[in-house]
């Protein structure tokens, strides 16, 4: 009995190390929100490392989705950090960031502020390297991901939004001082977020381009994986906008349950296994491979 709790103290404390920590007075909060973050161990300190802002979807929190996502593994493999704002009920009652809540819309400006004083927080503390800021969100998240990408496009080097629903405040969408890179995930049988909210977003984004300037490409099945279809959009030979279309996903993140990199996830409610694993292939998208300080030229 001693031997089995002894080797399954031994188990969990991996799991207790992986944990976020929490950070209760980050500076200016007026949105009212929760920071956590993920630093990985034995960083040079006197280097800069790259920072992904990840944003939860509507009911899910900070410990699902980072037990779930595996990003922990990410930070770990790819010598990144990980950021995450964590919505309060008080603020809404099924936890999604204020983006599209009618007369609750002003807030949005309030938690992308929180969001940024974060952000200021992490590259002050723990060295993020401010050349190297990106941002992930799924569902509501994926809606504050583009919100943020709107409000601060001169902070992000890029984005994702999975499944994000396209209602944006029609006074944040317009031109840009410079546009970050952008890849839009799409789940084909989502029912909460149907596809025409993408077609939407990459309309929007690509009304920010002078007509005829972008190369458009696609490649069907993507990465040999019949459930991935996509759309590139390039200028001057970079990938600056991606459309990547899931096959029988309905809203849910697809995940590869598997010992290394680039399997990772684990199974959930809002977790699909199609043969990727997306917050890993997102990783990929910001340039984060292995041994790389931004090479993007896989898409």
């Amino acid at each position: 009995m001693k031997k089995f709790l002894f080797c399954l103290l031994l188990a969990l404390l991996p799991l207790a190390a992986q944990k976020p920590e929490t950070l209760r007075d980050f500076g200016n909060n007026p949105g009212n929100l929760r920071m956590y973050r993920y630093v990985p161990e034995g960083l040079d300190p006197g280097r800069r490392y790259p920072l992904i802002v990840v944003l939860h979807g509507s009911i899910l929190n900070v410990a699902t989705t980072h037990r779930c996502g595996g990003w922990a593994r990410i930070a770990d493999s790819l010598r990144c950090m990980i950021l995450y704002p964590e919505q309060r009920f008080v603020n809404n009652p099924v936890r999604a960031f204020n983006v599209f809540f009618g007369l609750r819309r002003e807030r949005l400006w309030k938690e992308a502020e929180s969001v940024m004083s974060m952000i200021a927080r992490m590259i002050a503390d723990n060295r993020a390297d401010p050349q190297r800021i990106y941002v992930a969100g799924f569902s509501a998240g994926g809606s504050m991901a583009n919100a943020l990408l709107h409000l601060y496009p001169e902070y992000f080097q890029a984005g994702a939004l999975l499944a994000a629903p396209a209602f944006l405040p029609p006074e944040i969408i317009g031109e840009m001082p410079r546009i970050p890179r952008l890849a839009i995930i799409q789940g084909e049988q989502d029912p909460v977020v149907p596809p025409d909210n993408a077609t939407e977003i990459l309309l929007e984004w690509l009304d920010k381009y002078p007509p005829g300037s972008l190369e458009r490409a696609g490649a069907y099945p993507y990465r040999n994986n019949p459930h991935l279809r996509a759309q590139f959009f390039r200028h001057e030979g970079e990938t600056v906008l991606l459309r990547l279309d899931l096959s029988g996903v309905m809203h849910q993140m697809p995940v590869d349950p598997g010992p290394a990199l680039p399997q990772g996830g684990r199974h959930l409610l809002y977790s699909v296994d199609i043969g990727i694993y997306l917050n890993y292939w997102i990783a990929e998208f910001f340039g984060l491979q292995a041994h790389s300080d931004g090479d993007n030229t896989a898409f």
